[in-house]
């Protein structure tokens, strides 16, 4: 019995946070687009880094950016390098800002905050391009089971 209600108080103390996150943001190609990021949480937690990665079906797992509150932000050489801003507009609350949008840029976004004493906590988003051609307002969705064609 005491077991099942540990579980139980665990269970409503990781619910008190949660990470939000757009599921799907729009794109277009040449365009910019930011993709935002934020812990919201009932408790007090301590940030004490949060990063972003990269993937699609084509390319492994790839870290854009690290942040630490004491040694500030860190660009990795990625896919990505010269064409991506972090900000945060609290230490709670960060984006990324990608120029330029290219076709390979398909793929899952994923924001993770490590916080103390929770560990981490981490959501996905996905990028969603549209043609920049918009006579025919054509939409793709960039998931890792659909097939890229240039437009």
């Amino acid at each position: 019995i005491w077991l099942r209600l540990c579980g139980v108080c665990v269970f409503l103390f990781v619910r008190s946070q949660q990470i939000i996150a757009d599921p799907e943001v729009t794109a277009y190609l040449g365009g910019d687009v930011t993709l935002h990021c934020r812990l919201q949480s009932k408790s007090t937690v301590k940030i004490t880094q949060v990063q972003w990665t990269w993937e699609s079906t084509e390319k492994k797992k790839e870290v854009i950016v690290v942040y630490n509150p004491a040694h500030g932000k860190h660009y990795f050489n990625s896919t990505f390098s010269g064409r991506v801003v972090y900000t945060n507009q609290s230490l709670g609350h960060v984006s990324i800002y990608i120029t330029g949008v290219k076709l390979t840029d398909k793929g899952k976004f994923t924001c993770q905050y490590t916080t103390f004493p929770n560990g981490i906590m981490k959501t996905t988003s996905t990028l969603i391009r549209c043609t920049s051609q918009q006579k025919y307002n054509l939409c793709i969705t960039l998931r890792e089971r659909d097939i890229a064609a240039d437009m």
